[in-house]
């Protein structure tokens, strides 16, 4: 009986240390964090001829530092059947190392080939406040981006400027396509400057990497750092693959 009327006194006892317990004040919830931590921003723009791009290759929204080619954070543009229709691409979680958000051709690896448009993060910006972007429309093809990368990119208009120019090859931006693709070439006519589908087949790819005796510049010197020596490959799947304008 004595055991009983103990086990009822501590049972007793604990309740009553429960309730003084409970009398410190309210249990309050935790204070609310949010998980979300970086900038957003929001980029509108009509993207066009994004379908022409090789596997390998991918345009998208993405953040860089002022260190590196490699995106710290980027998203692919929307599916390429949108390419007449503006779209809206929200990028979240955009650290603050990140100093541009571009529009940007990567390679599988995040490493950046080409900047298609470019916004630089202002040193003020709040992490509160949402970068919004609007971009218009933007040619975003293979071949608009070597056009502007390598044709105007590295001066080949300069000697290549009209008609009559240099081997009578107009490389000005509005006429390079139609003065490539599909023509023979001035200095060897059994070739075409660009055969859609052999780039082998192609004079054009054989002058800007093996050189050719009858074109007296030596052209492969122009690519000889990291940059435009990925546009000769680019070049290459750009014309096995059809050469789509």
């Amino acid at each position: 009986m004595r055991i009983t009327s103990l086990s009822a006194l501590i049972t007793i006892m604990f309740c009553l240390a429960v309730l003084t317990g409970c009398d410190d004040g309210p249990i309050h919830e935790k204070e609310y964090v949010p998980t979300t931590t970086g900038y957003t921003a929001v980029v509108k723009g009509t993207f066009k001829k994004q379908s022409t791009w090789t596997s390998g290759y991918s345009v998208v929204v993405a953040g860089f530092s002022d260190k590196s080619d490699y995106a710290i954070i980027q998203k692919t543009l929307a599916a390429k059947n949108n390419e007449d229709t503006e779209i809206s691409t929200t990028l979240s979680n955009i650290s603050d190392t990140t100093k541009t958000l571009e529009i940007a051709v990567v390679n599988s690896l995040r490493k950046r080939v080409a900047t298609l448009f470019s916004y630089e993060i202002p040193a003020n910006q709040q992490i509160k406040d949402t970068i919004r972007l609007n971009v218009g429309e933007l040619n975003v093809g293979m071949f608009a981006t070597i056009n502007k990368e390598i044709f105007q990119g590295k001066n080949c208009s300069r000697c290549h400027a009209s008609p009559t120019a240099t081997a009578h090859l107009d490389l000005t931006s509005d006429n390079a396509y139609k003065s490539i693709v599909g023509v023979e070439s001035y200095k060897k006519p059994e070739y075409m400057r660009v055969k859609p589908g052999s780039a082998d087949s192609s004079f054009l790819y054989k002058v800007i990497t093996t050189g050719d005796e009858r074109v007296a510049y030596n052209h492969p010197a122009l690519f000889v750092d990291s940059k435009y020596a990925t546009f000769q490959t680019i070049i290459k799947k750009w014309i096995n693959d059809g050469a789509k304008e």
